[in-house]
């Protein structure tokens, strides 16, 4: 009795899969069975009636049906290796397996396409077109929603994306799971013959969150967003999900050339805000693109007046994020002198906005022209001067941004609003986060003094040129060098800095525990501060009297540079500690006339009990400091 059985997938065998792979038709067709889509089934008659007993090929052939352990059939590795004999063979013999897919749910062509075989591509297709019946093939999904398509663009291969598009140019409008089009993939490999080829009129351009294929080609090829532009014009106006036109990409990216593509195309997508309610001059002033925002101006001189959800223009976005070039543009153009003074929703102006985010520079570059308006105050009644009294300046003038905006809007005139001085004195509270940065602070103070007392304790022991070591009972012992004046100096300077930085070290470690007032550790810190520079200036001082004590009188040319690099070394460390009130001295001009000042009676009175106006000469006094260490080192030496 027979019984027909639909054919079953069995494990491929080991010598038909190299066979297949290495292309071997003779061996190929001799591993297969004749009638290699029948199964062989044994029956046995017993008493309930016929019984399967055994289903399986000939023991001496291989079936065409066996897969893989990825479940790839005959197909699929004759595509994946580019066999198109192998794939002709197959197809023959069953051409059902052209709709086969593996684990992955890849049809062969889906193998084909990643591994950029068209001759076995065109087999396959060839059986499509003449059998009929297979039109979805090209058409079938992978896992992550990728047709075989979609796997030619990504893999870069040109001849296959054209040969698929010629069989079935419908594929061309199928997303996969991520929202990407063929299209979409093509743009992001920056390929314009790839983009060319898949342009038909049904071709999808979609692609994640929303976007376009536009949106990728503003940021990668200009060619390709012509292309665009001219395959479907109303690209340049579609947003993605956060409502950004692809020239909001562009003023991002800054691109002027695409900037200009998109403009000369539509200059009304200049006028389409985001979701956060930015414009595209927003986003380029945000990025600092000073060109993108000439060539917006230039295209839509109207610009200027678009304002965020918060009422600010591209000026208040800039100084927001610190854009310093894009401030300077607006000095340098009279045309938008309008925006110097212009008040957001809040009532700040840029001045007010880069005062409150500690913008120093942009500050000094706004002060120094002379159509801004330091006294406008905003919606609270404040002005730029007042609010940089609110900001935090507790840890040194001379290293805070806020104290040195503080000090450049008083020598530029700027004014306080209308009050009561004695209701609106600063109070001097400090807070724990205060507490804490004082005790880092007399922490890092304790580390630092124990290293410089560690090194000059020991360079005291092991002093430059050696001890005499003669039988004369008066000189075992001592120093060689002794009577030498260097080596006077050396001895003096590295036992000041010792000593300095002992007293520092206990300082720091008295007022490292939370039973210390905060008021009394903050002063103790300042002296700590001052202690550390005369130790550090003093231990410089010890190792260049060391070697000049002894290379002297030999060498006297090398010795002389080496003094000179350790006695320069405080004062050029303190040119760097003070950069930033030489800076602002330059910036704004103190350093002629003896750096005077134009300061308000009143508004001295306001801000004396808070910081000390009288910067000008803190480095001069600082480096006095250091100066004197010197004189009494060097005069000490003498007796």
């Amino acid at each position: 009795m027979e019984m027909e059985m639909r054919p079953q997938r069995r494990h491929m065998g080991a010598s038909l899969l190299l066979a297949a792979r290495s292309g071997d038709l003779k061996t190929f067709k001799s591993l297969l069975s004749p009638h290699n889509n029948q199964i062989n089934i044994d029956v046995v008659q017993t008493p309930q009636g016929p019984h399967q007993h055994n289903l399986s090929a000939p023991h001496e052939t291989e079936t065409i049906f066996g897969v893989t352990a990825g479940g790839n059939t005959l197909l699929h590795i004759a595509a994946q290796y580019g066999q198109p004999r192998i794939a002709e063979e197959v197809c023959r013999r069953e051409c059902s397996l052209i709709s086969a897919v593996n684990v992955r749910l890849e049809s062969s062509l889906h193998l084909c396409a990643k591994s950029g075989h068209l001759k076995a591509s065109e087999v396959i297709i060839n059986y499509i077109v003449r059998k009929g019946g297979f039109e979805d093939v090209l058409r079938v999904k992978n896992m992550n929603g990728d047709t075989a398509l979609h796997e030619a663009v990504r893999a870069g291969h040109i001849h296959m994306v054209k040969k698929f598009i010629s069989v079935d140019a419908v594929s061309a409008s199928i997303v996969n799971n991520a929202g990407m089009s063929p299209l979409y993939l093509a743009v992001m490999r920056n390929s314009p013959a790839m983009v060319e080829a898949l342009l038909q009129p049904s071709s999808s351009y979609a692609g994640p969150g929303g976007q376009t294929c536009l949106h990728a080609a503003v940021v990668r090829c200009q060619e390709i967003t012509a292309m665009l532009l001219k395959w479907k014009p109303k690209l340049g106006r579609v947003s993605d999900d956060s409502a950004n036109t692809p020239l909001h990409y562009v003023a991002a990216s800054g691109d002027v050339r695409i900037a200009r593509l998109l403009l000369e195309h539509d200059a009304s997508t200049n006028f389409i805000p985001d979701r956060n309610g930015l414009f595209p001059i927003h986003i380029a002033s945000r990025m600092d693109n000073v060109q993108v925002i000439i060539e917006l101006l230039k295209h839509c001189p109207d610009s200027d007046e678009l304002v965020d959800g918060k009422g600010r223009n591209f000026l208040h976005v800039a100084v927001v994020n610190h854009r310093q070039r894009v401030v300077r543009y607006v000095l340098e153009r009279p045309n938008l002198e309008k925006l110097l003074n212009d008040q957001d929703y809040e009532g700040n102006t840029p001045l007010h906005l880069a005062v409150t985010v500690g913008g120093k520079q942009i500050v000094y570059d706004l002060i120094r022209d002379e159509r801004l308006d330091s006294g406008v105050m905003n919606n609270e009644g404040l002005t730029p001067l007042d609010l940089s009294q609110k900001q935090n300046s507790d840890m040194g003038y001379t290293l805070n941004a806020t104290s040195l905006i503080i000090r450049c809007l008083v020598d530029s005139g700027a004014i306080f609003s209308p009050k009561r001085y004695d209701l609106h004195k600063r109070n001097r509270t400090f807070d724990l986060a205060s507490e804490k940065l004082y005790i880092s602070l007399s922490q890092n103070l304790a580390i630092l003094s124990m290293l410089i007392a560690t090194v000059t304790f020991a360079a005291g022991f092991t002093v430059p040129g050696g001890y005499w070591s003669s039988n004369d009972s008066l000189q075992v012992g001592t120093a060689i060098l002794s009577n030498k004046y260097c080596f006077k100096v050396f001895l003096i300077s590295d036992t000041l800095a010792m000593v300095c930085s002992l007293i520092v070290t206990y300082w720091s470690t008295y007022l490292g525990g939370h039973m210390v007032d905060l008021n009394i550790r903050k002063r103790y810190c300042l002296l700590s501060l001052t202690a550390s520079w005369v130790a550090f200036a003093s231990m410089n001082v010890a190792f260049g009297m060391a070697l000049m004590a002894v290379v002297s009188p030999q060498s006297w040319a090398i010795g002389t540079i080496v003094c000179t690099i350790t006695l320069a070394a405080p004062l050029v460390m303190l040119l760097t500690v003070f950069w930033p009130v030489i800076n602002l001295l330059r910036i704004t001009g103190f350093m002629k006339g003896l750096m005077k000042t134009r300061q308000d009676p009143q508004i001295k009175m306001q801000l004396r009990e808070n910081l000390s106006l009288n910067i000008n000469w803190l480095m001069i006094r600082v480096a006095c400091r250091v100066l004197f260490t010197y004189v009494i080192i060097f005069g000490l030496a003498m007796f």
